[in-house]
This record gives C-alpha cells, structure tokens and sequence, in this order.
C-alpha cells in the first residue's frame, strides 16, 4: 500500500503534525528577558496555563504546546482582550534554559489593519540553586543558502529557500498541489518573496517565523489569508518542523480570525541557481 494514496480526508497542513505534548501541566517558569519586562507561565492543567508580566495579576489561557526535541517545547496561545488578538509564543529550551519569546498583533498599521507587528525578546529560565545563563538565543545567519522540501501532506509540498536575513522565497514542483493551491495568489504578486527571520535555538534547531506581509499589502481583501504569521521550529537533526499559524483568513468574504498548529517533516534539495540568485524585487 502507498501510504500517498490513502491521505486523512480534511485535515490538510495538521495531517504530519506532532501530537500535543501535556509533559509541562504542574509545571511553572519565571523568564528574566533582556527586554526588560519579565514573564512567569503557570501550567495548570493539560491545555490551561495563566501568565503574567511584571506587576500584573495572572490571566488565563488556553494553550498548545509541541515539542521540538527531546527538551525543547513551543509553548503558544491566543490573548483576548479589547482590541485584535494577540498571539504569544515561547520557545522553552530547558537543556541551556533560555526562552525565546515572540509576540504578534494586528491593527498598528492605519492603512493596512491587517497587518501583524511581530516582537521578538530573549531571556533565560530562572532556575532555584543556579545562576542565571548569560548566553542566549540570537538572530542569525546560519541558515543562509539553505534549501529544503517541507512535506506537508502527502501532495502538498512546498520549497523553501533562505535567501536573505530577513527574508525568503518559496516555490514548488510545476504541475503540484502547492501550485494549484496557490497558483492564482502568488502569480497575482511580483515575488514569492517575503518577510522571514531566523533565530538560533541550539545546534541543528532554528525559529523560523514568515510574516505574509507584501501579499497583505499587494492584494488586501483578494487573497485568502491575510498577512499571517507563520511560526516555524525546525529541527534539521531530524528534518522535521513544528509551528502554528496565526492571522485570519476570508470566509464567504470577511476576514475570521485562522489559529492552527501544524507540522511537516522534510528533505533537503538543490534548486536551480538563478531560483537563488535572482534578485529581491521587493527591494531597490
């Protein structure tokens, strides 16, 4: 049997997600981040947590934990409130404990609403009986001129190539789902470029994170997803990544808030030189 024949019906970018992890119930951490502003997570059940910033009482949550490797866990949840939703994620590696935290929200921008701000603070796990560790988790340059196939169902593949710091470019096999999927969305834009960054969590293992920005701006309401933020960690000891999206997408016409953990597992590849030369034409 030829397990691509037989695909789970409906469960699309989820169909290689890692199963949720429950391992952190009980559990609570302090982070000392470098902005400043310290957090303290408390995991009171298997998909409820409350946290807390400095001086500010508890709120609840719901929340998604995967692991990435044995010791290291993203942790993400949805913040409602007054305004849009927020979306906070964090990056728990206990083996060095440090934490990386990434925030994102909708509404900064008057001319584009839909368009996510993304934060980014590192800091380090406060742990009773030993010092605080001084290194950290860093933006980086690791992951240029790699290039690798995410498999995210058994025909939806899409390549990836880490071009610049701060941005990447995507394509897919002519002919393939990623391209009917997609075809009439991205041809409609200059590039497939767009908006990334790249942090280094530990040797082999990478925060990937894809802001949808220039297609928001380009295209507005024609275009099924809007300007979402999507949360990579890969592990490329394993070649496999787990993430969430977060952002909104149309239904019957209005945008609805869209929030999803996936996974995909992965092959590196050599894709044609002038597909990694060819200039940002975001840029002048």
């Amino acid at each position: 049997m030829n397990l691509k024949d037989f695909p789970r019906a409906g469960d699309g970018l989820t169909q290689f997600a890692k199963p949720p992890c429950y391992e952190l119930e009980g559990r609570s951490f302090f982070f000392v981040m470098d902005g400043g502003v310290d957090y303290e997570l408390r995991f009171t059940g298997r998909a409820t947590l409350t946290w807390a910033a400095d001086g500010t009482e508890p709120a609840p949550a719901d929340y998604d934990c995967i692991k990435a490797d044995d010791d290291t866990y993203l942790v993400t949840f949805r913040v409602f409130g007054d305004g849009p939703i927020a979306c906070h994620s964090y990056v728990i590696d206990l083996a060095q404990r440090l934490v990386t935290r990434h925030t994102c929200q909708a509404g900064g921008n008057p001319r584009h609403p839909m368009l996510l701000d993304n934060h980014y603070d590192f800091g380090a796990i406060r742990t009773e009986g030993y010092a605080l560790p001084y290194k950290r988790h860093h933006f980086t340059d690791d992951l240029l001129g790699t290039t690798v196939e995410w498999h995210w169902t058994t025909d939806l593949v899409s390549r990836h190539a880490y071009v610049q710091t701060n941005f990447y470019r995507v394509t897919w096999e002519e002919g393939s789902s990623m391209e009917q999927t997609f075809e009439e969305e991205f041809y409609a834009i200059p590039a497939t470029d767009e908006l990334a960054r790249y942090v280094r969590i530990k040797e082999g293992i990478y925060l990937f994170v894809v802001t949808e920005e220039k297609v928001e701006r380009i295209l507005g309401d024609d275009q099924p997803f809007r300007s979402d933020s999507m949360l990579f960690i890969e592990n490329f000891d394993r070649c496999f990544h787990v993430g969430r999206a977060f952002g909104a997408m149309m239904v019957d016409g209005v945008p609805e808030p869209l929030y999803m953990i996936y996974g995909a597992f992965g092959n590196t590849l050599e894709l044609p030189a002038s597909q990694l030369s060819e200039p940002n034409r975001y840029h002048v």
